[in-house]
């Protein structure tokens, strides 16, 4: 256990030379990387709010809006949609917060810290009744929150608990591994708790804490990213062994998988974020060069990707997870000070990325408004104008949802079909996609969609006047259909 609570401060101490050295550069980083302009672009900045340490906690939202974030100044804040304090907050626990908030189905907010606790915090700051539990080294990992209300959340020592809401203990619990949980759990539609362990091994867990059969799947490095559930079932990691796998419920490899990145003959160790995945199935991971990769279901590299980001520094630290919104943008930080956006197509969006003043470790939230939220290590917290909502696909963003419940859901799904006129400008190349996917001929059906809202956009064409992106609900077990007319 000695080792494992070195390893973990040690981790801490590179990211903190790493972003300090970050601030000393920045002059020169600012005006231009790898071809890049790195500007403020204030048009984007709704707000940021200050907090009094670096901010490595992903925003989570909770159902009036509020924006709950910790710090690693012992405290976890409550921000109102206007870049506001909320009142009765901060709250302040023993130590750093690089857990990011859970929030329940009845407001309350699951957090873990340094100090080795798991707290549970009232909508007004207050802790709840019976809380907090302690663990027996610190909590990096993030609170998942299964269907029955029960959190899951991993330590550092080397245990996966299993909490009722009333802060007691579930029976069975803990499950042990043989390394520090940094990795926080995702649960699958089924109620499997799927984690990963310092100990090089991804764990597959019942809800009464025994190991499931088939399981662990045994991978060559620590896995401190968090596992994300595909619409089948199918559960993938991105891990320190230079590959991100995709791993079927019984346990064993995908056909195709894993994926490996190299470039120049040379290995490049995946960082330990979590992957998105997009609605059409495509796996966006973040690798440890400060990289983006856009991978097909079968585990091929899409066409223009990756994408780099302007540095490499400290980048095998750099945890920001990569979300997804509607019309297909994906968002991520990186160790430069940025945070990007980019097109489905792996280039950057205009007007981006944004900077702050050192390294972007904590993971974006795309809020029902399109409000992107994000940490910093320079200490604030941002809200930044994006276009639309989170994707409405299996897994858009760390954690699953802008509860961070890191919930598989079983959704229903229905098809989309557009026809597209005149016959001119099908002719010309007219071509729609859903949230930024394959472009599609006219009258072509896209099937698996989740119920609800999507976005269908369509492509720009010589001569022709592109029709306006629209939103359409997808209805259960049905083929909803449009006609998009192009004009000249």
């Amino acid at each position: 256990m000695g080792t494992e609570r070195k390893k973990s401060r040690t981790i801490m101490i590179t990211l903190a030379v790493a972003c300090m050295a970050l601030g000393i550069l920045w002059p020169q980083w600012r005006s231009e990387l790898h071809g890049y302009n790195y500007y403020y672009h204030a048009n984007l900045l709704k707000w940021n709010f200050g907090t009094g340490g670096a901010v490595l906690s992903s925003p989570a939202i909770g159902a009036d809006g509020t924006i709950y974030v910790g710090s690693t100044n012992w405290q976890v804040y409550a921000i109102n949609p206007d870049g506001t304090l909320k009142s009765g907050w901060p709250f302040t626990t023993w130590s750093s917060v690089v857990s990011s908030p859970a929030i329940g189905v009845d407001g309350t907010i699951y957090v873990g810290a340094s100090d080795g606790r798991v707290y549970a915090i009232n909508p007004d700051g207050t802790l709840k009744s019976g809380w907090p539990y302690q663990t027996r080294l610190s909590v990096s990992s993030s609170p998942a929150i299964g269907a029955d209300g029960t959190i899951y959340v991993g330590s550092n020592d080397w245990r996966v608990y299993a909490l009722n809401p009333n802060g007691t203990l579930k029976r069975g619990w803990p499950f042990m591994t043989w390394g520090s949980v940094l990795s926080s759990p995702a649960i699958g539609a089924d109620g499997t708790i799927y984690v990963g362990s310092s100990d090089g091994n991804v764990y597959a867990l019942s809800r009464g804490g025994t190991l499931k059969p088939g399981w662990p799947f045994r991978i060559w490095g620590s896995v401190l990213s968090s596992p994300a559930i595909g619409a089948d079932g199918t559960i993938y990691v991105a891990n320190g062994d230079w590959c991100v796998y995709a791993l079927n419920p019984n346990g064993t490899v995908k056909p195709g998988w894993p994926y490996v990145y190299m470039t120049g003959g040379m290995w490049h160790s995946t960082s330990p974020a979590s992957v998105a995945i997009a609605s059409d199935g495509t796996i966006y991971a973040r690798l440890a060069n400060n990289s983006i990769h856009a991978l097909n279901p079968n585990g091929t590299l899409k066409p223009g990707w990756p994408f780099v980001a302007g540095t490499t520094l400290a980048s095998s630290s750099i945890s920001s997870s990569p979300a997804i919104s509607l019309d297909g943008t994906i968002y991520v930080g990186a160790a430069d000070g940025n945070v990007y956006a980019l097109k489905p197509d792996g280039n950057p969006k205009p007007g981006w990325p944004y900077t702050t003043w050192s390294c972007v470790m904590s993971s974006p939230t795309i809020g029902s408004n399109g409000i992107v939220y994000v940490g910093s290590y320079d200490g604030n917290v941002y809200a930044l104008k994006g276009s639309y909502g989170p994707a409405n696909s299996p897994w858009p963003m760390f954690h699953h949802d802008v509860r961070h419940k890191g919930l598989a859901s079983k959704k229903a799904t229905g098809s989309l079909l557009v026809t597209v006129i005149p016959q001119e400008a099908v002719n010309a190349g007219a071509r729609w996609n859903v949230e930024g996917g394959v472009w599609k001929k006219s009258d072509a059906l896209v099937e698996n969609l989740f119920v609800g809202p999507q976005l269908a956009q369509f492509k720009s064409i010589p001569g022709w006047k592109t029709p306006l992106a629209k939103r359409v609900s997808i209805v259960k077990d049905q083929t909803t259909t449009m006609i998009v007319e192009y004009q000249r």
